[in-house]
């Protein structure tokens, strides 16, 4: 999916579009009910990735099922909250048991960044943090926000080297 395919769909966000029930068994295993905007935009079953350089994550294989083994959307949410359990200093956890409940991984770069949605009250936020979680910058708008605005160059988070982006043809 390109950018501008990304772009509409963000910006015309269809909120009674029927998702596939895959999302449940997947939102059940992590115990967490995930963002509509990301769903939205995986649900698709195309990859999505933002000037070869941002990627979102897809829990489901080419013919659209969900599978618990080799899935490495498992294998990186929970590789990834482990280290955000003994290292994310940007919040307050409140459960320790259900950490996913609060902060998911759905995506990365190509050089290891790592792009997470954080929920503050009932609502999604982004975040973006180098690989090792040593620096995290949050951004107070949700993912479609922060898609639109980083696709159209409104919106550059610190941690993203400006010059793998500019030789991507960031921003439209």
């Amino acid at each position: 999916m390109n950018e501008l395919e990304i772009l509409s769909i963000c910006k015309g966000a269809n909120y009674e579009k029927n998702l596939s029930a895959q999302w449940q068994e997947l939102e059940s295993f992590f115990n967490v009910s995930l963002p509509y905007s990301f769903k939205l935009l995986v649900d698709r079953g195309i990859p999505v990735e933002l000037f070869s350089f941002l990627f979102l994550l897809n829990p489901f294989t080419e013919n659209g099922d969900f599978s618990l083994e080799n899935n490495p959307m498992i294998d990186f949410v929970l590789g990834d909250a482990q280290i955000i359990k003994s290292e994310f200093e940007g919040m307050d956890i409140e459960e320790e048991d259900n950490l996913l409940s609060q902060i998911f991984p759905i995506g990365g770069t190509e050089n290891g960044d790592v792009l997470l949605v954080i929920k503050k009250q009932n609502a999604w936020t982004v975040a973006v943090a180098d690989k090792y979680y040593f620096e995290v910058e949050y951004f107070e708008m949700d993912l479609s926000q922060f898609l639109i605005q980083f696709i159209t160059g409104q919106l550059k988070p610190r941690i993203f080297p400006e010059q793998i982006l500019l030789r991507q043809g960031w921003p439209l």
